[in-house]
């Protein structure tokens, strides 16, 4: 395992480690980073963003919260 570790440049721990991955299974290609998150628009407010989207796709965002805040605004 040391001249493994010292061949590819790694600590000989790191070589262990590396060598138990491998034989539990789990392989050595990275873990899912991540994972679902839930939208945080639903619903008439979601349909709302999405048409405007469509109408002008190159909305920044700044610009699009200040013109939904706006109709918010009027519609009070």
């Amino acid at each position: 395992m040391r001249a493994a570790a010292l061949r590819f440049g790694i600590s000989a721990a790191t070589a262990v480690r590396i060598g138990q991955r491998e034989r539990s299974g789990r392989g050595l290609a990275p873990a899912k980073m991540g994972g679902h998150v839930k939208p945080m628009l639903r619903g008439a407010a979601a349909d709302e963003v999405h048409r405007r989207l469509a109408a002008k796709p190159d909305w920044m965002v700044r610009a699009l919260a200040a013109d939904l805040g706006s109709e918010h605004q009027r519609n009070r």
